[in-house]
């Protein structure tokens, strides 16, 4: 995280060679390599997704989805940046990669706690939503 806020606060049109040279994002494609094989460990294990998750089940569900949160807010922030040319592209890559392992990370947490995710249920004739359990894991026979 240290290697992305050096990207981002050393715009690369504006700094000098050394500057952006030293500020570069060089690990990028290891990095996601290494994000995106943690996160199919992960969902390997998991259910499929057919609903929309809440964030909560535990205290270190509840901060992953936290983390998350900030990730998901600091991509926002990059994007900008990024499509004007003064951050690199992998800056974004990273982050959007990073936000995605951390909601699996937190769907894999919840699961030693119990055997339901809270989903989200919205009626879209009333208008209304309400949550609810939905067991995540087959019933024993």
């Amino acid at each position: 995280m240290l290697d992305v806020g050096s990207a981002v606060a050393t715009p690369q049109h504006s700094s000098s060679a050394s500057k952006a040279a030293r500020a570069s994002f060089q690990a990028a494609g290891t990095a996601v390599a290494q994000l995106e094989q943690w996160l199919d460990t992960l969902d390997a294990r998991l259910p499929p997704l057919r609903n929309f998750i809440l964030p909560g089940g535990g205290v270190a569900a509840a901060s992953l989805h936290a983390a998350r949160a900030v990730a998901r807010r600091a991509e926002r922030s990059v994007v900008p940046l990024v499509r004007d040319g003064h951050v690199d592209a992998a800056v974004g890559v990273y982050l959007n990669r990073l936000s995605d392992y951390l909601f699996v990370a937190a769907r894999t947490a919840v699961r030693p706690l119990t055997s339901c995710e809270c989903h989200l249920c919205v009626d879209l004739v009333n208008r209304t939503s309400h949550n609810r359990r939905l067991p995540t894991r087959a019933a024993p026979k």
